[in-house]
């Protein structure tokens, strides 16, 4: 099942996850993934938004999690001075900290590194490992418990 705010080929539910519970029985899924979306969920938001969807994994169930990582996101701009594309530095920072913004659901509101996402994850019971990408981005699966 895909899920997105926007209508799109092959989504099967259009909503907003930050305001709608996703329409799945508890303890029903075996794995989810949340690829480039925690990152634009409301800070205020971000811990309801997660509870909601550990509540749909069966015990043993994987919530797998890509979200940009700013410890990396330091790394690679300010120490590395990395720009790809951008012509200013204050163009990369924005736009890894900030998302594309090339429409108004494709902005960045709650910011991560590993440590504050496994903090978050650990406060509502799931135990997560993370990795990274070849980019920014940190990659975590989070497990609740059997």
């Amino acid at each position: 099942m895909n899920v997105d705010i926007r209508v799109f080929p092959g989504i099967d539910y259009v909503m907003d996850i930050e305001s709608e519970e996703l329409p799945l029985s508890e303890n029903s899924v075996s794995k989810m993934l949340a690829i480039d979306v925690l990152e634009h969920i409301s800070w205020r938001n971000i811990k309801k938004v997660l509870e909601n969807l550990a509540k749909k994994l069966k015990p043993g169930g994987v919530l797998h999690i890509r979200t940009p990582d700013v410890a990396r996101i330091y790394e690679k701009a300010i120490k590395e001075g990395y720009r790809a594309f951008f012509a200013f530095r204050f163009e990369i920072l924005s736009y890894w900290l900030g998302g594309n913004q090339d429409y108004p659901e494709n902005t960045h509101k709650t910011f991560w590194d590993v440590q504050a996402l496994v903090e978050l994850l650990s406060s509502i019971g799931l135990t997560s490992t993370c990795t990274h990408d070849e980019g920014v981005n940190m990659v975590c699966d989070a497990v609740k418990p059997v």
